[in-house]
């Protein structure tokens, strides 16, 4: 998706703003949902601790380094991609849209659309 970040009203700009914001923080809930679940695994297991923090720590690696992959580099050229790539990935509904300009919303669910095949 080239730069059309540019081309988008104030009020555009502002929604994809405050989604791309909503996506984040519900990756990071996510992620520590993920992590409590894994600690609650590793309290009953039978693993050394050393092991246990060994795992925990490689998760912890891996959430920060897709972190980085998805948004490092934030830049309002990028704002639409990341939108559509949190949508194909669920962390943001569709429903979510609605208050975008239609041609904006008709090029994200085609953006999506392509990350999903």
């Amino acid at each position: 998706m080239h730069n059309d970040y540019q081309e988008l009203s104030k009020k555009d700009k502002k929604i994809v703003r405050e989604l791309i914001d909503k996506g984040i923080a519900e990756d990071f809930r996510k992620g520590m949902q993920h992590f409590d679940q894994l600690i609650q695994q590793l309290k009953i297991s039978a693993e050394t601790p050393q092991e246990q923090y060994y795992k925990l720590f490689n998760e912890v690696r891996d959430f920060d380094k897709q972190i980085g992959r998805m948004y490092d580099g934030r830049t309002g050229s990028r704002y639409l991609g990341i939108l559509a790539n949190q949508i194909a990935i669920g962390l943001i509904d569709l429903s979510e849209l609605e208050d975008l300009n239609t041609d904006v919303k008709e090029r994200l669910i085609r953006h999506v659309n392509l990350l999903k095949e």
